[in-house]
């Protein structure tokens, strides 16, 4: 929005109008991860700029592209799910189990995030810390380190997959997660 130098007589475009709390990443990530849970999708940088009251650019200055603000989004989201430790649980099913049932709830509280990972992926540091923490579990259960890289992978197929379609209820959901479970931990204890 463009607005008048005073003394100048003329209008600058592409300076931020806002008066409200000083653009951050922080402030557009929180718009963004607002605006997905509204309409489903991530927003546009124009979009996004319209609802932050600033122009596109900038957004631009706080963020490369449309890709990382997605990557940021995903991060934000996914550092509150669960990774408990054995101190906490000893039982390392049972971590796992509440591992995946508070990376569905924490999807549930941010709706659109899962089409955003299934669409571009999710290779946040979040992500990373996950995906090695689920194949320690995993191995801790008495999987092969092999073993335990494949059932993270059907693991993950499962959940991003469950979130996909039309959603089945959550009861579905974890009878088939309890299968699969059951199966991994039949696998683990054969010699």
């Amino acid at each position: 929005m463009p607005y008048q130098i005073e003394g100048w007589g003329q209008y600058c475009v592409g300076m931020e109008t806002s008066r409200a709390a000083p653009l951050t990443q922080k402030r557009i990530i929180a718009a963004a991860l607002s605006l997905t849970r509204r309409i489903r999708e991530p927003p546009s940088m124009r979009r996004l700029a319209t609802d932050l009251d600033v122009t596109p650019g900038a957004l631009y200055r706080h963020l490369t592209s449309q890709e990382q603000l997605v990557t940021l989004m995903i991060e934000a989201v996914m550092d509150r799910v669960a990774m408990p430790d054995a101190n906490d649980e000893a039982d390392p099913w049972e971590r796992i189990r509440i591992h995946v049932r508070s990376l569905m709830s924490t999807l549930d509280a941010f709706p659109g995030l899962d089409s955003l990972i299934a669409r571009y992926g999710d290779s946040s540091t979040a992500a990373r810390i996950r995906q090695r923490w689920l194949v320690q579990q995993l191995a801790a259960a008495g999987l092969s380190r092999t073993d335990a890289v494949r059932a993270y992978g059907s693991l993950d197929i499962y959940w991003v997959g469950s979130r996909q379609r039309v959603q089945q209820t959550r009861t579905t959901f974890y009878f088939g997660l309890e299968r699969l479970l059951d199966g991994l931990r039949q696998l683990a204890s054969q010699p």
